[in-house]
């Protein structure tokens, strides 16, 4: 475990009253001056938790240096926090006061408190495999409503855990004498970790975020491509009758609202370029066209808007619908700061592009206790960042001619999940312990506050239960002996036995499969697996054999090109800043920003079921 010694550092002036730091050394950043608070949240039984939870799950059983924690991360991360923010401060009169740096800094430091054990395989692949679980048992009848389990995220879990962590160890006497407003900078440090935070429904319904949650939700029940045309699935008989009652439900009262508004909400850029054959740069220059308006006389609005009817052929009503869409997406969502300072919530987790200081530590220290090379450095991104006014607000810009620098930022993300993240015998040993979770889920009791009982799948809700939950669940099922946990301590057992399911092929699909798990592919796709080989002997492989994952590679916003969402500076112009145009753009590069794989394993481990399965595998893949 990576270790850190602390020291003191005098301040430089009494009469400046500056709080007496401490010094961690950190083997990434070096030295690292943290500002006392944040060490009063360090030396919290909450923050301490995070010693015992990896930062990178089972990548540890692959990669013998991925031994590092959330601890020394989410230390990293606010320390980074604070020199970005002090960054800007130094060059730029942005109103940044004391108080915003702290907050910064404790977003930063406490961004990553929600994980659960093993990291993000408590969120994204246990909790899921519980929910469907217990929705299974709720529809048969064996729990009640107030069994259900809802969607729950680590970024949740954060915001829920530092109210407890301020609330059990009396911290807001320090936070007001550090010139902290609790009240007021607790939703500024929440919403910097997990965004806007909604107190009313009819508060979350008109964000933009559910907007668009919502939307692809609707587009799979309604069966609506992306394309906004009609789907119909595969399940659905091809005949010529069918296909009539299915378009036929293009004439259903309400469903042409259903696709206008999709149009309307789902992708302005999208639907602009789609309905009135833009190119991305000229939907751009209309947005920022219009939204420079609000600055200009009723004479010079007028004037932008016929040149804009004649350049682009825009109708009065496409452009009234273009701005009334550009000022709902301009409604500021936050509570904490002002709409002039929005550039301090980029920093921590920058949901525009994802560039931010989370990324910059782990990029840099999963780099390097992997043994992958780093070709990001985030130095001197912070030499070049600048805050400039994009589409009426203050964003966080970096040099025109840093353009290929952003690319090796993403393209570092990329090769550490593809070479370590999503590596084949991590992500299946995460799924085995997902499922020996899932099978010791309601014999594990974790005592949460007033003597309340919870499990592994429940923890969650309550924080003092929560603090309890850490990867030493592991070595409590597997060095139990209970008769309930035994299925599960078995599954440990093979693990650490090395005894994993066996790899017998992927493949690449021809087209994305999206929310495979909702259209139940699983089953098919193992049924289909398990038939029987022509002109072979029986092997007796069962559906229940293979295991399926699907994989899914990007650059961190899917199949969108992430620099193509950030905003540059020239030095003639350091205020003015613009995407990168494409004459200027670097035309060597790809076009494509994601990719799925579907992997296929088998249960049975002997050589025999292996060789068979791979068998069973290409005869599948044929057929898919």
């Amino acid at each position: 475990m990576v270790g850190f010694c602390r020291g003191k550092m005098a301040s430089p002036s009494k009469k400046a009253k500056k709080p007496i730091t401490k010094v961690l050394n950190d083997p990434i950043h070096g030295h690292m001056e943290l500002h006392p608070l944040l060490i009063e949240i360090i030396d919290t039984p909450q923050f301490q938790r995070l010693r015992f939870i990896k930062q990178l799950g089972g990548v540890y059983s692959v990669y013998p240096g991925a031994s590092h924690n959330r601890f020394e991360h989410s230390i990293g991360v606010g320390y980074l926090a604070g020199k970005l923010a002090e960054a800007l401060r130094s060059r730029q009169k942005l109103k940044i006061t004391d108080r915003d740096v702290l907050c910064v800094q404790i977003a930063g430091l406490c961004h990553d408190l929600g994980h659960g054990p093993f990291s993000h395989l408590y969120d994204g692949m246990f909790l899921p495999k519980a929910l469907e679980k217990k929705e299974e048992m709720r529809r048969n009848g064996e729990l009640g409503e107030e069994d259900k389990l809802e969607e729950w995220k680590h970024e949740k879990g954060s915001c829920d855990m530092l109210d407890h962590l301020v609330e059990q160890n009396n911290l807001k006497p320090a936070m007001k004498k550090y010139g902290l407003i609790p009240e007021k900078d607790m939703t500024f440090i929440k919403e910097m970790i997990a965004g806007p935070l909604h107190e009313s429904k009819s508060e979350k319904a008109s964000s933009p975020h559910y907007v668009i949650q919502k939307s692809d939700k609707i587009l799979y029940e309604y069966n609506i491509r992306e394309d906004k045309t009609l789907f119909i699935p595969q399940r659905a008989e091809k005949s010529k009758d069918s296909q009539k009652r299915a378009h036929s439900a293009q004439d259903e009262k309400g469903y042409c609202d259903i696709i206008n508004t999709l149009v309307e909400l789902i992708d302005l850029e999208k639907v602009m370029m789609e309905k009135y054959k833009l190119k991305r740069e000229d939907v751009k220059n209309i947005k920022e066209m219009i939204a420079g308006q609000e600055s200009k006389s009723k004479k010079e609005q007028s004037k932008l808007e016929q040149e804009m009817k004649k350049k682009y052929k825009l109708k009065p009503e496409d452009l009234k619908i273009i701005k009334e869409k550009i000022a709902e997406g301009k409604k500021w969502p936050y509570k904490g700061r002002k709409e002039e300072k929005s550039f301090l919530y980029e920093i921590v987790s920058n949901k525009k592009n994802g560039v931010d200081v989370d990324k910059f530590d782990y990029l840099a220290r999963d780099s390097s206790y992997l043994g992958i090379k780093n070709n990001f450095d985030f130095h001197r991104f912070m030499q070049f960042a600048r805050v400039c006014k994009v589409e009426g607000r203050n964003t966080i810009c970096t040099r025109d001619k840093e353009e290929g620098h952003m690319y090796d930022l993403f393209y570092t993300r990329h090769c550490l999940h593809k070479r370590a993240c999503q590596h084949r015998v991590s992500q299946i040993l995460q799924e085995m312990i997902a499922e020996a979770f899932l099978k010791a889920d309601d014999y594990i009791q974790i005592e949460g506050s007033g003597g309340r009982m919870f499990t592994l799948s429940t923890a969650f809700k309550n924080m003092e239960a929560y603090t309890k939950l850490t990867d030493n669940v592991f070595e409590e099922i597997l060095n139990s002996s209970s008769p309930e946990l035994q299925e599960a301590r078995e599954i440990l057992q093979n693990i650490v036995s090395r005894k994993i399911y066996k790899f017998v092929g992927e493949r690449k699909p021809k087209k994305t499969i999206k929310d495979w798990k909702n259209l139940k592919l699983e089953k098919k796709w193992k049924k289909t697996l398990a038939q029987p080989l022509p002109d072979k002997e029986e092997d007796n492989l069962t559906p229940e054999d293979f295991e399926i994952q699907v994989i899914n590679m990007d650059y961190g916003m899917k199949d969108k090109n992430p620099v193509e969402h950030m905003h540059f500076y020239s030095k003639y112009e350091p205020d003015v800043a613009k995407p990168m145009s494409i004459e200027n753009a670097s035309r060597i590069g790809t076009t494509i920003y994601s990719e799925q794989l579907i992997r296929v394993f088998c249960k049975k481990i002997d050589e025999q079921s292996v060789e068979a399965a791979r068998q069973h595998f290409e005869q599948w893949k044929f057929k898919m």
